[in-house]
């Protein structure tokens, strides 16, 4: 390979950036001349400017970064889900990862911010069933002055007329079911609603019986309200969805889902009391010292390394529902006594750059088992 002794300025002139396959960064053309793979010069002025925008505009630079890694696909980094590396660069930053919601999500990821500190809100369009136009209507419909703040407000303006035109059943129906409507206050105890799927009978199971209502000539607000408040009242005995159809609603909408949800909230009050936080705590805490910790597993494998040292690779995820890549390197352990999917585990972790490694017996970290909840 030539090696450059000396570089002498003769001029400028408009010329093109050549690539060629070659191991090489620099080398010679057959006819003498000397070519060189540049992308490494536009490499360095990208992270430059990255370096930049993350220090100047902190919030605009995480949340274009997680949806551009949201549509990569594992491009940028393998097998690991890119938008999952994204929103955990973030958690390093001190932004929690918060809920979609009618009256904050946009058409990208957006930043809350609150007393308990920085929130990254998911975008409509990270949801199935909720497309550009709907999207698009509600942030319009909220900029106009037509706030989402009673059930009221989820089909008629103030002025009293129909509210939507794109944002239709379905989508509205997305929302209920992933419980994205907690800034109404519209639900819990003492509140308008007992339970998202008593919510779900008046607004969806009756959605086209309200919409004609507006078909009327001689329909009043009034009216409408009145109607509302009738379907409110003959559901009072509706009971919420179990835990396991909560789970299914979050996997098929937003393609993850809490798995806190299908325990006992005994479980984490008992974790509480003993002092044990969650992997997302340790995660975000400063300190390198191994900590004990509580997770769910998502997903468990026996692997070797290079050298043949076996061990076990968890992917698992804490109360923020980010996942985390944990190493037992302590793997007497078959296939068939893998922790499952959903089992609650606690271990003591410490943290590296590639994930969390524990020297934990495995055997001895499952807790408890995922229950069934009718």
């Amino acid at each position: 390979m030539a090696k450059i002794v000396s570089v002498d300025y003769i001029g400028e002139k408009q010329t093109f950036d050549l690539e060629v396959a070659h191991p090489d960064h620099q080398f010679y053309l057959a006819n003498g001349l000397l070519t060189s793979n540049s992308h490494a010069t536009a490499y360095s002025i990208l992270s430059y400017q990255s370096a930049y925008l993350l220090t100047k505009h902190q919030d605009e630079w995480i949340t274009s970064f997680i949806d551009y890694c949201a549509t990569a696909k594992g491009k940028l980094t393998g097998k690991e889900d890119p938008k999952s590396v994204a929103i955990r660069e973030a958690m390093k930053l001190g932004y929690k990862l918060g809920k979609p919601d009618l009256n904050w999500s946009g058409l990208n990821y957006d930043v809350k911010k609150d007393k308990e500190g920085q929130w990254l809100i998911p975008s409509f369009l990270s949801l199935k069933g909720i497309g550009n136009a709907a999207a698009a209507e509600v942030i319009h419909l909220r900029k106009d002055g037509e706030a989402y703040d009673d059930v009221y407000s989820l089909f008629m303006k103030k002025n009293g007329e129909w509210k939507h035109s794109k944002f239709n059943k379905g989508a509205l129906e997305s929302l209920i079911q992933i419980e994205a409507l907690e800034s109404m206050g519209l639900v819990g105890e003492d509140k308008m609603f007992k339970n998202y799927k008593q919510l779900h009978f008046v607004a969806i199971e009756n959605f086209d019986v309200i919409k004609r209502f507006f078909a009327r000539k001689k329909t009043t607000s009034q009216d409408v309200i009145a109607k509302i408040d009738e379907l409110v009242a003959e559901s009072q005995s509706i009971e919420d969805w179990s835990r396991e159809e909560k789970k299914d609603f979050q996997l098929e909408i937003v393609g993850q889902y809490d798995i806190s949800q299908t325990y006992d909230p005994e479980v984490f009050e008992q974790l509480e009391k003993n002092g044990i936080p969650s992997i997302d705590d340790i995660f975000e805490s400063k300190s390198s010292k191994a900590a004990m910790c509580w997770f769910f597993v998502q997903k468990s494998q026996v692997a070797t390394t290079k050298t043949k040292k076996t061990y076990i690779k968890i992917t698992a995820v804490g109360g923020q529902n980010q996942q985390y890549t944990i190493f037992f390197w302590n793997a007497s352990i078959t296939e068939k006594a893998l922790p499952r999917e959903g089992d609650l585990m606690v271990s003591t972790l410490k943290k590296g750059d590639w994930g969390f490694s524990s020297n934990d017996s495995i055997t001895s970290c499952v807790v408890s088992r995922k229950v069934s909840v009718v």
